[in-house]
């Protein structure tokens, strides 16, 4: 762009985009009398979408400010706003660019192509494409093609060695750290690697540092905005231009998980007029607390707009094998003693006040969620016994299996059976890194077991094309997390997930709970509470009285 040359153009997206040597009076401009605009440094241009504010405050600037209209004819009887949600819509779902992306140490998928492509003109975006697909690629890949460094990097423990080894391999000539839990002063290099849990202690020195992108892996870690670490995300992340939140789950539960996210891109008040307003259109009030979900396909329609891209394994790797899911049941061992737990923990409830069992501003009430637990503790014990001799039977098969469980006590009882290698939150992230590569490359090494809070994220496991659980997690998210270790990029197997079950218990409850939200959680991302489950265990009761 000449030095003096100033134009407001309408892009073949239906994109206004204004060009002009910097000039502090037009940068107040396209704050003030512009909407949604969003300055790309890559380019040296603003972008905006073509509302009636911003076709105003366009042919403002031609008439007083010298500005050159290009392509005007574009916006000649037609609903220029209508044309361009279709073309972010569909870039949103693109699997294919023409850009190039030199300095790279591999050659991209086109769908990672049309994925930096997109990432690119939106700056501040949460990748949400399904797990397995690429999604680290897919934001270093955006770094390097814009020029975005220094950046930092934010990635649960177990996940910073893996974004050093990708970092060596798709970003050769570029430098990086990791920072451990003894604080430092900041290393001088092009990326550098932080964990959500000792992000607090560099705090300080990260707010001063000039980032020009962050981004967030296993972003739904942030989707509670009381979190230590998400406070902490928010102050860092204010100056940044450049901000990816990496997730293939962003929506656990409630399209409410989503609010945090987009205020930590600097979106929610900006598109969607604040957090209350979003609540209120999105997930609708019950006495006072936001739950459920209604106008999912506006929403999924609005967020492809803004700042959301979403492709899953169907439409980007329709060669990747089929997942698909079974359910062993078992009966428990002594029964009877679980029996008795459980109808304790019925006539609890039914005893207990309305208000304090019930309502969903409490839904985390404390006393619910030990009295559940200890549901579900007693019900792993008493049929682990089964388990293990499942999973004997599964082994005899010469197969591989990834195993997961919730309870350290239960995934190490497991693996004490089998002699097995395991990993929880007590393996260090080091080791727990050796242990998955030994279980990707040894073809003698038939049996990992995990648990679901540090093994369900980020690693890849498809040296295996079997996973079984042999306990529930709360949320449909954390066994799609887990599932999709084994079906990713590479995996030439039908994936099968085994659901090991225990007849007449909880286990009933939480899968049945998981898949009602399941519909929920596909609705707003692709187009469980405690007392719901107490709910689903008490009905249960009342339909066994009546048969």
């Amino acid at each position: 762009m000449s030095q003096n040359k100033r134009y407001i153009n309408l892009n073949e997206n239906y994109e206004l985009e204004i060009a002009f040597p910097y000039d502090p009076e037009l940068v107040d401009a396209m704050h003030n009398d512009f909407e949604r605009t969003d300055y790309q440094p890559h380019r040296k241009l603003w972008l905006a979408p073509p509302t009636e504010v911003n076709l105003e405050a366009a042919k403002g600037l031609a008439r007083w400010s010298g500005f050159q209209l290009k392509n005007n004819e574009r916006a000649l009887g037609v609903d220029l706003m209508k044309l361009y949600r279709e073309h972010r819509t569909a870039d949103s779902l693109s699997i294919r660019a023409d850009i190039h992306v030199s300095g790279l140490g591999g050659e991209l998928y086109p769908f990672q192509r049309a994925a930096v492509s997109y990432v690119a003109r939106v700056r501040r975006c949460i990748i949400a494409d399904e797990m397995g697909t690429g999604k680290t690629v897919e934001a270093l890949a955006t770094l390097q093609y814009v020029g975005a460094f220094p950046a930092l990097v934010i990635s649960p423990a177990s996940l910073k060695l893996y974004w050093k080894q990708e970092v060596s391999h798709w970003l050769p000539t570029r430098s990086v750290a990791i920072l451990d839990g003894q604080p430092s002063k900041l290393p001088a290099v092009d990326l550098l690697i932080v964990n959500y849990a000792v992000l607090h202690k560099y705090l300080s020195q990260l707010e001063k540092k000039r980032f020009k992108a962050l981004v967030c892996d296993e972003a739904h870690y942030l989707k509670n905005h009381q979190a230590k670490r998400t406070k902490a995300v928010n102050m860092i992340s204010k100056r940044i231009p450049y901000r990816l939140l990496l997730t293939g789950t962003p929506v656990l539960n409630r399209p409410q998980e989503l609010v945090s996210p987009l205020t930590i891109l600097g979106k929610i008040w900006k598109d969607w007029g604040g957090p209350s307003a979003f609540l209120e259109k999105y997930c609708p009030s019950n006495w006072g607390y936001y739950d459920g979900a209604a106008n999912l396909e506006e929403l999924n329609q609005s967020l492809r707009e803004k700042c959301y891209l979403r492709r899953t394994k169907h439409q980007l790797l329709p060669e990747l094998p089929p997942k698909q899911k079974s359910r062993i049941w078992f009966e428990l061992d002594d029964y009877h003693s679980y029996s008795e737990l459980e109808l304790e923990t019925v006539a609890w409830a039914q005893h207990q006040n309305d208000d304090a069992v019930w309502n969903e501003r409490n839904h985390s009430n404390t006393n619910v969620l030990q009295r559940l637990s200890l549901l579900r503790k007693e019900t792993a014990r008493r049929k682990l016994s089964a388990v293990c001799a499942w999973v004997r039977d599964f082994l005899k098969s010469g197969e591989k299996l990834v195993l997961f469980a919730y309870h350290q006590e239960i995934v190490q009882a497991i693996a004490e059976t089998f002699s097995a290698v395991s990993i929880t939150g007590k393996t260090p992230v080091k080791k727990r890194a050796a242990l998955v590569n030994q279980f990707q490359e040894d073809a003698t090494m038939k049996l990992l077991v995990l648990s679901m809070g540090v093994g369900g994220a980020g690693w890849t496991l498809h040296a295996a094309c079997n996973v079984a659980f042999a306990e529930m997690d709360w949320t449909p998210g954390a066994h799609d997390q887990a599932e999709d270790r084994l079906h990713r990029i590479g995996q030439k197997n039908a994936v099968t997930a085994w659901y090991l079950l225990a007849q007449y218990t909880v286990d009933e409850d939480m899968y049945a709970l998981v898949e009602r939200k399941r519909y929920v959680v596909d609705a707003a991302t692709d187009g469980g509470t405690a007392t719901e489950i107490l709910q689903g265990i008490i009905k249960r009761h009342r339909d066994e009285k009546h048969e």
